[in-house]
């Protein structure tokens, strides 16, 4: 809960301070065929080609769409900087504690991101208490 309300702040004080002009600079797109269905928060989404293209962060939080591949935006959502990146490449991490694959982290050269996972998530890993389990979708 101490997290949400966190999230919340957070995302409050960057709509205070403009967050909507981030919308026209340029970010980054990511493509990525992703094997199986997964979920963001609490929406489920198919396997298939999928892009993702990120705004530059502001106050902490980026804006991530997610795109078909017909180009249509289906589903769009904040992230939090989380302080790592990746060497050279592009990964998506989906944590898969609830038994469905949740997209937990997008992690590019130059800016990692941790995605929120959505309350039902967020009660069935405590009621299940299971070990975390990760996978690792690598874009080229």
């Amino acid at each position: 809960m101490k997290r949400f309300i966190q999230f919340l702040s957070v995302i409050s004080l960057a709509m205070v301070f403009g967050v909507a002009g981030v919308f026209a600079q340029a970010g980054t797109r990511l493509e990525a065929e992703i094997p199986f269905d997964f979920m963001i928060g609490d929406k489920s989404f198919s396997a298939g080609s999928y892009t993702l293209s990120l705004a530059p962060a502001r106050a902490g939080v980026t804006t991530f769409d997610l795109k078909d591949a017909k180009g249509r935006v289906i589903h769009s959502a904040h992230a939090m900087s989380r302080g790592f990146s990746a060497k050279g490449k592009s990964v998506l991490v989906f944590n898969n504690d609830t038994g469905d694959s949740r997209l937990e982290r997008i992690i590019t050269p130059d800016v990692g991101l941790g995605v929120s996972m959505g309350r039902s998530s967020k009660a069935l890993a405590q009621k299940r208490k299971v070990d975390s389990k990760e996978t690792i979708v690598t874009i080229n």
